[in-house]
């Protein structure tokens, strides 16, 4: 009877060995998943460091390359009195920006955009806009040979609105001049009832925000 007894406990312990060796292979092949896993997003995470340096190392070469162009097309305006600038801090809302130039201290100077647009008037590298809100200039459009003068009050951010006479037939699309400079296209003309006059609305055919060089040319 005890042998039996014997036998038996050796058998069952044999079965408890294999399925505490079956219990440690599966809690091994579990941890192996959980590592893979976690190595998983660890190559994931690598990749997408990755993703992000390749992304910054294209947009400052696009940067780069956008900045270049800006100068190319500056310089065709350039003149024996003018300077590049560059823009290094904007106050779009209040009209004005501050300008890094070996401009002359003592000089004013109108600033121009790589588009050829007139800008504003530049001192002391302080660059104020045409079109800080409620200022008024003295511009004109050409319309058969003819200079119409008008006059512009700035809205905001390169826009302007003025009252021309219908006879003018301002249309959609004509540039509207200050000096030898276009300051903006007219994008909306609004018909005024019972008036000679209409509404004309200019504005930048560009983002303000978007200006990083401009040519300063000396003005008298």
């Amino acid at each position: 009877m005890r042998k039996i007894a014997l036998i038996a406990l050796f058998v069952f312990t044999v079965l408890l060995s294999f399925n505490i060796f079956a219990f440690k292979d599966k809690l091994y092949k579990s941890y192996n998943v959980f590592l893979g896993k976690i190595y998983g997003i660890r190559e994931d995470v690598s990749g997408v460091n990755d993703v992000c340096k390749l992304n910054f190392y294209s947009l400052s070469l696009n940067a780069l390359l956008y900045e270049n162009k800006e100068l190319k097309e500056l310089l065709r305006y350039k003149t024996e009195n003018s300077v590049l600038a560059k823009v290094i801090d904007r106050h779009i809302e209040k009209s004005f920006y501050i300008l890094d130039s070996q401009a002359k201290p003592e000089k004013k100077y109108i600033a121009i955009s790589t588009q050829g647009y007139a800008l504003g008037f530049s001192k002391d590298n302080f660059l104020l806009l045409f079109s800080m809100p409620g200022r008024v200039i003295n511009t004109y459009a050409i319309k058969e040979d003819k200079k119409i003068s008008i006059q512009a009050e700035a809205l905001m951010s390169g826009s302007f609105k003025a009252e021309v006479n219908k006879e003018f037939k301002i249309k959609v699309g004509d540039k509207i001049y200050f000096d030898l400079w276009p300051i903006g296209i007219v994008y909306s003309v609004e018909n005024i009832k019972n008036s000679p006059y209409d509404n004309v609305y200019i504005a930048l055919p560009f983002n303000l925000s978007n200006l990083s060089n401009v040519l300063l040319i000396e003005y008298e």
